[in-house]
Formats: structure tokens, sequence, C-alpha cells
């Protein structure tokens, strides 16, 4: 009964905005008249046969269109004025038309033939590094559902990804079960280095950069780095504007748990005396208060994040150069419930329903106060592509990353007692060679990496540290690889296979006594070959069937080798293991893709066999050390430990259309994971999820709609005394979105509302960590404008 009048109260709340919405647009529009159409047709001039495919956009504005399989094209919605229309194609000339738009217009456009272009060849070396892989990318529109949120949150719409989340302002991706140092990603394609090593330490990447991102299931060791085991995520960018006019757009979102505020916005162009030189600004501001679970407020889980990043591009008919900067800053509270003085308090804290008094405010704060964690990330790219007269490209990138975090302890007895300190600097160089022609139906693509690390936790020097009993020791890492892909495609087959060879040299720093000059080194080798062999059936134009097999390994990490002490961002004892061994995976991964006139089917079946497996296991909660008391206070302990391990699932994703605007989409996934030494069942895998979206949209009036039904099991593949409390039950959201876009003049507008857990739901996730302690978030609802101009 409840349930209902919620539903009921919603849906008047929804037809309100709705007609708000319409109302405010008819009374606005009135006198912009943005209703104009241009429509037209694309034919080659010699042959004149129609043209399907090419792309047209109005220059300085964000409106695009694509050919059918007629020639024809359509703008609609557009303002009254003059514009450059834009017409290309790989193969032929780029053509620019002037038009005066008043409400119908119709332009015809006749294209002549070239050769292949810059651009041609990079959209032809994108496919060969992806195309047989498992990929899923979240496009542009999927974004807009998701700004605001953190790159891990953002990414759950994704079927097979999840996300290991500690609070609710820290979450990372989790691909097939897997996560962390398994999961690769590529910040406008660099490696994003950082200290990924910990359940908290979630990625240093603002998603407002993106354009789209892609993600990559499964092993893709050979083309990205040997240690991508569970799969690749790449952030990606939009191209460097090739016009002098400006553009840009503005995007503010206010969220209500939390009352978080987020501001950001982008800007570009080029200089209209320099052909070939653009520019591009971006920026993004993020604050939040004390987040809300259905019953309470969380304790100093306030957040503040600044960042920015600057693009700089030259290109020529041969040469593209281009300069990237980025900034990531962010101070994150952690859940003050989660540092508990004793272990006798500890144990009480895990056994009961809701955290203390002192740890639930009756009123949210905006304050950080401590344990808190306060990250800083800074990228600088450079990317050179030069094309050769044959259309071979040579594609070299250099980048230096800097990663510095402070992991602050909660305060003892009034006093600070300690401060965790990582300084990470990489440099980076990677050289790839595309051969688009390397034989008859054939293209390869060769490439060299290398990479050198620098970890300072402790003096002044990585080489000489102060401190002992440092959770993580300085070490120095370098890195080199090698690969190469080939790729053979007729009519209905394609095949693909690669290989790599890697080679890590690892040397760790630490003093036999605090402040010591005597420093204990420790030296380690690694290296190991990765491969993929994949094989794609291309039965017609709407049904693909792929088989990919691979190999991947990885060298355990310091943290895993090394980690000693409490990591005060996950509240948690950690153990390492200094013998630990090479992991080495063996991945088969089949794939069946159907799409059709709206139908829509893409099944994926995996398995992973990885040898040596490397994970962090909780000690058995009944046991005398599975509870460590420190100075700090008491925490569960937790041991790496290396298995053999299995890991097999099941990841669908259908769409069905009916009532014309109306779609209805299915997302399932299914991770089994067991060590197979013991026949057991291993620790942090995802319940089974389920999700449902009825969506409508109606392109007329610029107006979409989406309903969203999450159901996550309980996660019974576990083994008795597996963790330190009573795994949770499996639980269900539901979702909502409203969408509406309206013009003025040349400014678009996008107003969005949005309902997450609307019926504010008490439940935990089994992937928080804080489960131990508290509830996760309740209802949140949002409100997002997006100026584009």
């Amino acid at each position: 009964m409840i349930a209902n009048i919620k539903y009921k109260k919603l849906g008047r709340l929804f037809l309100l905005i709705h007609l708000v919405l319409n109302w405010s647009i008819k009374i606005v529009g009135q006198d912009t008249k943005c209703d104009c159409i241009l429509t037209g047709k694309v034919v080659q001039q010699d042959t004149k046969n129609t043209v399907n495919g090419a792309t047209l956009y109005l220059k300085g504005t964000k409106n695009f269109s694509i050919t059918d399989n007629d020639g024809k094209y359509t703008f609609k919605g557009i303002c009254e004025g003059n514009y450059t229309l834009v017409c290309q194609l790989i193969g032929f000339h780029k053509v620019e038309i002037p038009v005066k738009l008043s409400l119908q217009h119709v332009e015809n456009i006749l294209l002549n033939e070239e050769d292949t272009h810059l651009q041609e060849v990079i959209v032809t070396s994108q496919k060969l590094d992806d195309f047989m892989q498992s990929t899923a990318i979240l496009n542009k529109e999927d974004l807009e559902n998701t700004r605001g949120q953190n790159l891990g949150e953002a990414l759950k719409s994704i079927v097979g990804v999840t996300s290991l989340q500690t609070g609710g302002n820290i979450s990372k991706p989790v691909i097939h079960g897997m996560h962390s140092n398994r999961v690769l990603l590529l910040n406008n394609g660099t490696r994003q280095e950082g200290q990924q090593w910990g359940a908290e330490h979630a990625p240093e990447i603002d998603p407002f950069i993106a354009k789209n991102i892609q993600i990559i299931k499964g092993a893709a060791g050979v083309q990205y780095g040997s240690d991508a085991i569970a799969g690749v995520i790449l952030v990606q960018p939009d191209a460097l504007p090739d016009s002098s006019a400006i553009n840009g757009e503005i995007n503010s979102i206010v969220f209500s748990n939390g009352l978080q505020l987020v501001n950001s916005g982008i800007m570009e162009g080029g200089i209209k005396n320099i052909k070939g030189l653009a520019w591009r600004v971006q920026g993004t501001i993020k604050k939040g208060g004390d987040l809300k679970t259905a019953n309470y407020y969380l304790g100093n889980t306030a957040m503040l994040e600044k960042n920015y990043s600057i693009t700089l591009g030259f290109k020529t008919d041969k040469l593209t150069n281009e300069l990237f900067f980025s900034r990531f800053d962010t101070q994150i509270g952690i859940f003050s419930g989660s540092h508990i003085g004793n272990v006798t308090d500890l144990q009480k804290a895990l056994k009961s329903t809701q955290p203390l008094s002192i740890y639930t405010p009756n009123k949210p704060s905006r304050i950080i106060g401590r344990p808190s964690q306060d990250v800083s990330h800074n990228l600088l790219k450079l990317n050179s592509k030069y094309l050769f007269k044959n259309k071979n490209e040579l594609n070299a990138t250099f980048a230096y990353q800097n990663n510095f975090r402070l992991e602050f302890d909660a305060q003892r007895a009034g006093k600070n007692v300690n401060t965790l300190r990582f300084i990470l600097d990489t440099y980076a160089a990677d050289i790839n060679f595309t051969i688009p022609n390397f034989g008859k139906e054939a293209n390869a693509i060769i490439g060299l990496s290398a990479q050198s690390q620098e970890n300072l936790s402790s003096g002044t020097s990585v080489f000489y540290p102060t401190l002992k009993n440092t959770l993580i020791p300085n070490f120095k890492n370098i890195t080199l690889g090698l690969f190469g892909i080939g790729r053979y495609a007729k009519a209905k087959w394609e095949l693909e296979s690669g290989i790599r060879f890697d080679h890590r040299d690892l040397v760790v720093f630490r003093p036999v006594l605090s402040y010591s000059s005597n420093i204990f080194e420790s030296k380690s080798l690694y290296k190991n070959i990765s491969g993929t062999l994949g094989v794609c059936y291309l039965a017609n134009s709407f049904l693909h069937i792929k088989l990919l097999l691979a190999s991947a390994w990885r060298p355990p990490n310091v943290n895993e080798l090394f980690s000693d002490g409490v990591h005060h961002g996950a509240a948690s004892f950690e153990k390492g293991d200094s013998t630990l061994k090479n992991e080495k995976a063996y991945n088969l991964l089949t794939e069946v893709s159907f799409q059709k006139l709206g139908w829509k089917l893409d099944l994926s079946l995996y398995y992973n066999h990885i040898s040596d497996f490397i994970y962090l296991n909780p000690r058995d909660p009944n046991s005398p050390n599975g509870y460590v008391l420190t100075v700090r206070g008491g925490f569960p302990a937790f041991d790496y430990t290396q298995i053999n391990a299995k890991f097999s699932g099941i990841d669908l994703l259908y769409t069905i259309p009916f009532l014309n605007k109306l779609n209805f989409t299915g997302k399932y996934a299914l991770v089994w994971a067991k060590n197979t030494n013991t026949n057991t069942y291993l620790v942090n895998i995802p319940a089974n999820r389920i999700e449902h979206n009825i969506h409508y949209k109606n392109q007329k009036n610029n107006f979409n709609a989406n309903v969203g039904f999450l159901w996550v099991m309980h996660q019974n593949r576990t083994e008795p005394n597996s963790d330190f409390v009573a795994l949770p039950p499996g639980y269900q959201l539901v979702s909502s979105q409203i969408m509406k876009t309206f013009f003025i003049k040349n400014t678009k507008i996008d107003v969005g509302f949005s309902i997450n857990n609307m019926l504010n739901t008490k439940y935990r996730e089994y992937l928080n960590r804080f489960r131990y302690y508290a509830d996760d978030q309740g209802r949140n609802m949002s409100l997002r404008l997006k100026f584009e101009f």
C-alpha cells in the first residue's frame, strides 16, 4: 500500500515537471524560431549513386547527421541563421557549403573521390585495436544520465561491470569479478598510473572530460599491457575542433543526498589566422556534505573535488601533435564509524544494525574531518602521429604522471596519531607503427612501451627512506614491453592474433630500523609472454559471432608483497607476502551480437583460469588474530594470499522495441568464482544482478524518460566464516529519469531530473567495504542543467 502511494506521488511529480517544461518551452520559444528543418541527399558526382554513411555537421554547433541507405540526411530543431554545412566521408573530398536557414531548407551535396586522409587512417587503426574484443560503449547520451557521478558509478550501467565501494564517495570499477591492478584504465590514450592497489583508491579521472567511455571485457594484455587480465577502460575525449569558432558547454547538477553541487564547463576552438591549431579547456568543481542512508546521516562523509584540463593541438596533412595536461584533486571524508578504539567495541559495531549515535549526526555537515583522504593526480602528455605516403602511421606518446596521496588517521585523545603518504612519479613512452596494407586482406600493428616508476612513502629520496613501518615501502619499478598484432579479413571471416613480451624490474628500499642509514634493498625480476587468437564470423549485416582465446599475466604489486600495517582509507590491517609469484591467466570468451530494426541482443560467455591468483583474504573472525589492536584502534585483519582460481560467467543485454517510442531493455550479469585448490568459493565476488529499463523517447518533442528496476540477489556462493559479518540480503532498487531539450537562439539547453533509490530502500551492498559499519545511500534526487553554445 505504501509503495503504491509512493508510485502515485512520483507519477504526479513527473507529470507536473513534464507540463512545466512544455509550458516554459512554449513561452521562451515564441520568438526564437528554432524549428527549422534542413534536409537533402548526398550523391557521388561521377556515378550519381547515393552515398550512405556520410557525416554532416553544422560548423560551430553540436548538430550532426549521418546519411541513411538512400543517401538522405535531416537536421531538426535548428535556429534561423547563416551556417556552414560540412559533409565528409572516407575516400571523398570534404565539402563545405554556406546555407541560410529559414523554416525548411533542402541542400543536396555532390562528393568527389580522393585518397585516404590522416583521420581515416586513425579510424582504421582503432578498428584493428578493438574489433576482436568484447566491447561496450558508454556513449554521449549514456554519459549525460550519469553526469556528476564518479567514474566507478558511471560505469555500472554497463552489463558485466560493477563497482567496489568504500562508502558513498569512493568507487572503482569491477569487470567480471576482478578489479584494481587487473583493470587497466587509459586516460586520453595514456595508462592511468596511481596507487590503485587499495579498495578505496578510486581512479583519479574526471568523467566530464570524456566524449565516450569504451570498456573492453576480457584479457586484452597484448595491445594495452600484460596486466589487463580483466579488461580495459578507455576514457576518450572528443577530437579537437577543426574550426576557429568557439564552442562550449556548461553542466550544473545538484544532488539531494549530501546536498552535493557539481559545476563543470568546457570551451574549445581554433586560431583564425593559424590553420590547424586548436585548443580546449575544461574544469569541474564538486562539493558535498554528509551522505544519508534511508534512516540516518553518516558522519564525516563530506567531499570536495576540483579538476581541470588543457589541450593544445596542431595538425597538417601528414603530422598531428597534441599536448594535454590534466589535474585531478579531491578531499574525501572517511566515515568516522569505521575507526573504532578497541577490538571489543569493533566487534559490537560489526554486529550492530546501526552505528552509534556519535557517528550519525542529526543534520549533515560539509566539513571534512579525520579520517580522510587528500589525493591529487597530474598528467602531462605529448602525442605525435605521422602519416607516410604508403598510408603507414607512426604514433608516439610520451607522458609524465605525478600521484600524491595523503591518508589521515582518526584523532586519538585529541592528537593526530598517524598519516600515510604516497608520492608516485611515472615516466612512460609508447611507440606504435600501424601497417594498414600489410598484405592482401591483412594489416598489422607493432609497438614498444617503456615505463619507469618511483614511489616515495618516507624520507626525501626513494633510495633513502626513513621509516621502517610504512604500509608501503619506497620502490622503483622499470617495465619494458614489445608487441605485435596482425589481422586477416575475408568477406565473412576475420582472424586476429597477437603476442607480447614484458619485462619488469622491481627494487624495494626499507631501512633496517627507522631513521637508520642502513637501507635494505629487495630486488625482483618478472617476465613473461601474453598472447591472443580471435576469430569473428560475420553471418550478415546484423549477426556477428566472436571467439577469443587469450593468455595474460601479472606480476605481484608492491602492496601484495610488502603491506604491513593499518590501511586508513579501508579501515583494515593488511599483511603482504614477499614470496608471491606471477599470476598467469587463460581466458576463453565467446560473444553473439544481433541488431536489427531496433531489436538488439548481446550474449557473452566467458571462462578465466588464473594460476597463482592473488587476493586479499579476510582472516577467520573467530581466530585470535582475526582482529588486530594497534595504537590507532582495532581493525579487521586481511592477508594477501595466492591460490589457483577460476572465474566464469554470463553477460546478457537485450532491447525490445514496442509501441513506436518505447523500448524495453534487460541486463543480466552472473559471475562464479572458485578456489580450485579447495573447490571453495572466493570472497568479494559480485552477486547476480538483473536490471530492467523501460525507455520512452520522443524525438519530435526532444523528450526522454526512463524507469529502471535493479535486483541484486543475495550472494550465497560464499564459505562459512569467510567474512567478519553476515552477508547482507539481496535488495531491489527503483530509479527514474526524465530529460527535455529545447533551444534559445543558438543555445541548446538540456534539463534533466532523476531519482535513484526512489523508494528509499534500506540495504547494504556486498561489494561495499563499509557495509561492516553502515547502510548504503538512501534516496538521491538530482536536477541537471546543460547549456551548449
